[in-house]
Parts: C-alpha cells; structure tokens; sequence
C-alpha cells in the first residue's frame, strides 16, 4: 500500500530486518540507525545521540578501502547530499564478495519532497532505476534483489548489491522466491543441522521449494543438499532471543508453509538453566524429555507416520570424495595401519568432552599394532592430544565438515555426543557413542551398527536432558591426574578454581607449556562431570574391539584366510562392575597405566 500518516510510523528498518539478515553477515555498519541498528553486530553511525558512532554517514574517514563486509542503510541516502558521491563513498569500504543493502522509499509510494505529508529532511525521491544508473556507471555490482513493497505497511523498494572485481558493469542474479516456498528454520550446532536433514527432505519431496535458515555452523553440514534449493545464513548475536519470535512470526507471513525446528530439542528436550524444567526431579524431566530427537522433530514438521526412523544425510562434492579417500589411505600408508579410528575429542558441552581419552586410546594402541587412531576437533583439542607413531593429531587443522566426512571413510568412530558422531549416523560405519545428557532413545534409537556407552550406576543424574555450558551446574565426581596427563588436559584444571592454579586460557602448545610449569608434581585430585568421569574405560575399549574382531573377520572372509593376522590374543575384559578407570587401584599408578 502507499504511504499514509498511519503507515508511517518510523523504525523503517524493521520492516525488512527478517529478509535482509542473511545478506548482512561479518564486519559491517549500519548508516543513519538512528538508536536501533539492522542487527546487535552491526556498527550503527548516525548523528544521533546513541548511535555506535556519531558521524556524518556521507563521509567515513574511519575505515579503511575494502574493509567491511556490508553496507546497511534504511530511508537515510534520500536525506543527504549528492547520491552519486555518497554511494561511490560506501562502495569504497565494501570487500569484493560483500553486499550493499539499501531500503529507501519509493517514488510512487511516498510522498514527494514538497508534496503534503512528505518528510521535511528528504532532499530526493527515488526509483530503483535511479540507483541502478549510478551503480552501472561506477561500480562492478551484481544485483541480487530488486523488489518493490507495498504490502502490509511498507512503501519502499528493497535493493541488495554485491561487490565484484574488476571495471564498471552490473551483472543480474535475482534471487527469486516462488509461491510454493517452505521456510525451514534450524539454529544450533553441527548436530542440530544434520538431525534436520530427513525432514528437508520430505518437505522437498512434497514439491516445496525449500529455503533453509541456519547458523554458520549448520550451513557446513548442510552446504551441496539437493533437497535445498536457498540456504540463509545467521550469524550468531544478530538477534537476541528476545527478537526471535518476531523475526519468525514476519517469515511465517511471507512463505506458504513455515516449519521452526529450533528450540525443539533444546529447551523442549533438553532443558537450559533458568527455564521452567531444568530444576525439576531428575525423574520427572526424564519422563517428559526422554523423546527421540528426530521423532520430536518430525513431528513438528507434521510427519507422524515413522517419523525419525529416517536416517540423517550428508551430501559432498566428488573431489571431497576423492580428497577423503585419499587421506585415508596416505595415514594407513605412513602408519602402518589396516584398521582406522576416527576420536571426537569434545563438543560444546562440559559434558562432551572424556578425560580418560588418552588411556583408552594408549591401551588400544598398544594391543592391536596394526590399529591407528585419527583425533579431531577444533583448535582447543590440540590440548588433549598427545604423541604416538599412529596417532594421526589433526585437531585444529580439518573443517567440520571434512571430519564428518570421514567418519564415512574409517573403520570406526568414537567419541561423546558431538557433531562428528551425528555425521557418522549418516552410515553404517561403526560407532562407540559415549551417552551423557542424552539417553539412547533420544540420540541413536534409530542408528546403525552402534554400541552406546552410558555411566556407571553411581552417575545417578544421567540421563539428566540439561544442555550443561558452566562445570559447576554439573553434578561432579572427583577424577585423579598425574602432571603429564594434566599436559593433554589442561582445560580442565584451568577451569578447577580450587587447585589455585592461575595458568590462563592456553591453547596453544607454546604458551601451554610454559604455564604448565606452574602445575605442581604428582598427581591432581580435581572434581569433573560426573557422566564422563563415570564412564568406564573398559567398556569403550571392548566396544572397539568388538569392531575391530568384527573387520577382521570380514577381511579374513573377503581374502579366503589370507593376508591379515588374526586378532592379537588378549586377556578378556573384567565385569564392568570392577572399577578400572584411570585413578582406581590397579597397582599402575594415577592413570591406572604403565607410564609408557
């Protein structure tokens, strides 16, 4: 509709904030905010008191050529002075790859400067094709929308432009949102995207176009889908939890069908400190959280029949394909090994991180020779590392997403509830799940070829169905430690106040090993979640070996009982019930090993 003094009621910027987001992601500013940016990570400039920086937004002297990776701007350029210098000014901060946002009234639906109603500071009336000209004359652009709204009570033309290299032109690449779109929006971490994937695909499959909304952490998983046709992408702390429910009520107006998975699981399954839930008896949250995550999920979709009985999916390009078979058997040529282990050293949570890792991946090293073991996570796990001739550390040096494809390429995976184990949920690779907050009917009813490890008996809270981000929110049990194992698990004494050890937040092994000198001799007795701490080594050990015996077995069917060794004779594993995690009395020490 055009402008009426109703309709008018400032805070222009609003009126588009659900649509652009995706296009205003990294460094960028917001000019003439006035005191409500586009989002909480923008830099807001105004003259306004209030604004990030109070500056004529005409002129940036304060940043530097190709230095932003946005511009925002919302009814501000038809207020100013020359357009054609201004833009060639905003331009001029912008990164090649990075977008120019403007919403600015439109000619035919505002009132025209000097015209009745019109607002005394605007100095132009535009048409898009007013800002096309200047941008075909000046800048390497492509136009990736152009679209005109009168709906509701907006009255303004929407225009998004990115950056390109090279002379002068404008390059069309609008994107276009049929009719029969599906918004799908799923925040969260790695998991949360994959647990997603079969309902994407049913929705596709139902003739939808689907336009997935998600974080920077999901769109690595998600990145190659066929079954979705536009993914959008949120930086985290553009919205506040608070924005959340209007930002979602305005997508639901805008798309024919509108499914919001997030907040299904976390928060309806598993319950976040201070909503109602989290301090309820551990029996009660058990009988309303225990729900399989992807049944839970489907059935928001609407999907009742066999809901989460559908398996996760994970799709790559060809030469990913190749690059990971390739660094699968360039670590079997340089170990040794025929058989490969892929470890998960830790995910978001206190909880998702085991500190008997090095022991149980020593000790099974040291019985199968021709066994090697590939350890992942993001920087900070170099910290849990440690050095063996087949012990293939890459911590810190593949993506998310090249360690999930792996788990498709080893022979086995291993690791607490994090990412990478649903990645391999996508297989039948072999998995040895170390449960904590999550019960087997929620995470992996539904997997294949999977041995769940839960707690011993005395963990009393597990399941406990809490997202657990601070150690202390965390029922603990003490765990003992030698020095040299403090070396590889460092962050977790950092976070022990009570040991009165002030060595920083070390990640790297330089810094860490100067700090660790402040670490006294002997072993550390220190209080840990108490699911990890309880989760025998044992039990992960004959886990690996089952599939170890179980692919040499194959291998022995496939060569007609030639070319590999059989299994290495080892005496068998005591009951469960005997304590032999590392600490206990078994005569080795702390570590409950030798100290080879």
């Amino acid at each position: 509709m055009a402008w009426t003094r109703e309709t008018s009621c400032g805070n222009e910027a609003s009126k588009c904030r659900h649509r652009v987001l995706p296009f205003l992601r990294g460094l960028g500013i917001d000019l003439g905010c006035g005191t409500d940016r586009i989002h909480h990570k923008a830099i807001g400039i105004d003259k306004a008191i209030g604004a990030g920086i109070c500056h004529d937004v005409e002129r940036l002297p304060m940043f530097k050529d190709a230095s932003l990776d946005f511009v925002f701007s919302s009814h501000c350029l038809e207020d100013l002075g020359p357009t054609e210098d201004i833009l060639k000014e905003w331009w001029r901060v912008l990164k090649v790859g990075g977008n120019m946002v403007l919403y600015l009234p439109h000619k035919d639906l505002y009132p025209n400067v000097g015209q009745p109603g019109a607002n005394p500071a605007h100095l132009h009336d535009f048409y898009p094709e007013d800002i096309l000209k200047i941008v075909k004359r000046n800048f390497a652009a492509k136009l990736i929308r152009n679209d005109v709204h009168a709906e509701g009570n907006e009255y303004s033309f929407e225009m998004i432009l990115q950056k390109l290299p090279g002379g002068p032109r404008l390059e069309r690449d609008l994107q276009v949102t049929p009719e029969n779109a599906c918004m799908i929006i799923r925040y969260g971490a790695f998991g949360d995207a994959i647990q997603a994937t079969p309902i994407i695909r049913r929705i596709k499959e139902e003739g939808y176009f689907t336009v997935v909304q998600c974080s920077h952490r999901g769109a690595q998983v998600l990145k190659n889908n066929p079954h979705i046709d536009r993914l959008e992408v949120l930086d985290e702390g553009m919205l506040l939890p608070q924005d959340l429910p209007g930002h979602w009520e305005k997508l639901a107006k805008t798309y024919k069908r509108f499914v919001n998975l997030s907040g299904i699981v976390e928060q309806v399954l598993l319950k976040i400190k201070g909503q109602p839930g989290y301090d309820s008896p551990d029996s009660l949250r058990h009988l309303i959280c225990n729900v399989n995550y992807g049944d839970s999920l489907h059935m928001t979709a609407g999907y009742r029949d066999n809901a989460g009985m559908t398996l996760p999916e994970l799709y790559y390009l060809p030469k990913e394909e190749v690059l990971a078979e390739k660094f699968v058997r360039k670590v079997k040529q340089d170990t040794g090994a025929e058989y490969l282990i892929l470890w998960s050293l830790a995910g978001s949570g206190w909880n998702k991180k085991y500190p008997w890792a090095e022991f149980v991946q020593r000790t099974f090293l040291e019985d199968f020779t021709d066994a090697a073991i590939i350890t992942v996570g993001d920087e900070s796990c170099k910290i849990l590392e440690w050095d063996h001739p087949r012990l293939v550390k890459m911590s810190g040096k593949t993506t998310m997403r090249q360690s999930c494809l792996l788990t498709r390429y080893v022979d086995c995976v291993v690791g607490p509830e994090t990412g990478v184990l649903n990645a391999a949920s996508c297989w039948d690779t072999p998995k040895v799940l170390m449960l904590s907050h999550s019960s087997k009917e929620n995470l992996s009813k539904y997997w294949q070829n999977t041995v769940n490890i839960t707690p011993e008996p005395e963990c009393e809270c597990h399941p406990c169905h809490k997202l657990v981000y601070v150690l202390e929110e965390c029922p603990q049990k003490p765990i003992t430690i030698e020095k040299k194992d403090v070396l590889r698990f460092i962050f977790f004494v950092r976070a022990n106040s009570g040991l009165g050890i002030d060595i920083g937040r070390a990640v790297t092994a330089e810094s860490w090993q100067e700090k660790m000198k402040k670490v006294p001799e002997g072993p550390i007795t220190m209080e840990y979640t108490g699911c990890m701490a309880l989760t025998e080594p044992m039990k992960i050990l004959q886990a690996m070996e089952k599939f170890y015996d179980q692919r040499q077995k194959e291998a022995d069917n496939e060569s007609a009982g030639e070319g590999r060794q059989a299994s290495p004779e080892r005496e068998e594993y005591p009951d469960s019930g005997a304590s032999l995690r590392p600490g206990a009395d078994t005569g080795n020490g702390a570590m409950g090993c030798s100290a080879s």
